[in-house]
C-alpha cells in the first residue's frame, strides 16, 4: 500500500528520471514499437493506437523530452526505446509531404495530416538534429519549413485543395490559427537556436506576427477565437515568450506578460495546475500537465523579464 510518505515531493532528477522510463515503456511491441498515443491508468487501463496522433504526435514530444534530459541531467536512457521512437518519428514523414502524418491503422501508410501535429513533428526533427546530429532530420525540418511557405498564408490560411491533390491525403482542419501552425512557434525556436538556419525564424516571426495580431490583444484579453483548447493556448504562449527571449522583442514581452498576468488565470490556479478544456460540458475538474509546463516555462525558467519589476 502507497502512502504519502512514498510520494517524491523532492528528488526532481528521479522525478524525470522514471517520467523517462515510463515514455520508454509505452511503445506498442505489435506496431514495431510506435508509441501508443492514448495511455489510460485509471478508470480503465487501456492502450491504444490513434489515426492521426501516434506517429505524427507522441514521438516529437517523447523525443524533446528524453534527449534534452540526456543532456541536461545525464540521465540514461534506454537505447532500444530511443531507436524505436526515433523510427516511429521517421515514419510520419514517409509521405510526400515532409511534415508529419499519420496512418490510418496499423500496417497502412502515413495519408492523415493534422496541422495540430506540427509542433510535435518539429519537435522530434529539432531534438534528433541537436543531440544526435542527424542529417535526415535536418533534411526534413528544412523541407517542412519549406513546406508551409508553399501551403500557408497569414491571411488565407492552408491550401487544403492543393494540399490533398498534390499528395493524396487526408486533412483534419484545426479548429482555429492556434490550434495549428501556431504552436509550432516554439519549436522553430528550438530548431533555429540549434542550426541558426534562417527559414526557421522566418517562419517563426510570421507565424507570431498573426498571433499577436489575431489572439494576443495589448491588454491581455483572453478572446473566444482562442476556442477551448487550453493547450493551444498555453503551448502558444511559451512559444512567443521564447521567441521574445530570442529575439529582444519588447512589445512581444509585453504581449506575453499581459496576457500571463490577466487572462491565464482563467485556466490556473496558484500552484500552475491548469484545466485542460473551457467547453462546459467536458470535465472541469481535469488537468493537463502540458499546460502547467508550458505556464513553468515561460513564467519563470525561461522568462526572467515576467517576474515582478523592484
Amino acid at each position: 500500500m502507497t502512502t504519502l510518505s512514498d510520494v517524491n515531493t523532492t528528488d526532481i532528477v528521479d522525478a524525470i528520471r522514471l517520467g523517462c522510463r515510463a515514455m520508454c515503456q509505452v511503445l506498442n511491441a505489435d506496431d514495431n514499437g510506435v508509441p501508443f498515443f492514448d495511455v489510460v491508468a485509471r478508470p480503465n487501463p487501456k492502450m491504444s493506437f490513434c489515426p492521426y496522433s501516434s506517429e505524427a504526435h507522441v514521438p516529437g514530444r517523447f523525443l524533446n523530452a528524453l534527449l534534452t534530459a540526456e543532456d541536461i541531467l545525464g540521465i540514461n536512457l534506454d537505447k532500444e526505446a530511443e531507436d524505436k521512437i526515433t523510427r516511429a518519428a521517421f515514419l510520419a514523414y514517409e509521405g510526400t509531404l515532409p511534415l508529419p502524418l499519420n496512418r490510418n491503422e496499423i500496417g497502412g501508410r502515413p495519408v492523415n495530416f493534422m496541422p495540430h501535429n506540427i509542433r510535435e513533428g518539429f519537435h522530434a526533427l529539432y531534438a534528433l538534429v541537436r543531440y544526435r546530429d542527424s542529417q535526415q532530420a535536418r533534411e526534413l525540418a528544412e523541407s517542412g519549413i519549406d513546406a508551409i511557405f508553399k501551403y500557408w498564408q497569414a491571411s488565407s490560411g492552408w491550401d487544403y485543395q492543393r494540399l490533398e491533390s498534390d499528395h493524396q491525403i487526408v486533412v483534419q482542419k484545426p479548429h482555429n490559427f492556434l490550434n495549428g501552425p501556431g504552436r509550432s512557434i516554439g519549436s522553430l525556436v528550438k530548431y533555429y537556436q540549434a542550426t541558426e538556419y534562417g527559414p526557421a525564424l522566418d517562419l517563426a516571426i510570421a507565424l507570431k506576427d498573426k498571433a499577436v495580431t489575431e489572439y494576443f490583444s495589448q491588454d491581455g484579453s483572453y478572446e473566444d477565437a482562442h476556442g477551448v483548447h487550453c493547450h493551444s493556448t498555453t503551448s502558444v504562449l511559451s512559444s512567443l515568450a521564447q521567441l521574445g527571449d530570442l529575439t529582444g522583442d519588447l512589445t512581444l514581452r509585453d504581449r506575453v506578460k499581459a496576457f500571463y498576468d490577466n487572462s491565464l488565470w482563467e485556466i490556473r490556479d496558484a500552484f500552475g495546475w491548469s484545466i485542460e478544456s473551457r467547453r462546459p460540458s467536458e470535465k472541469y475538474g481535469r488537468g493537463e500537465a502540458n499546460n502547467s509546463a508550458d505556464i513553468l516555462e515561460t513564467g519563470e525558467l525561461r522568462i526572467p523579464w515576467l517576474l515582478p519589476r523592484r
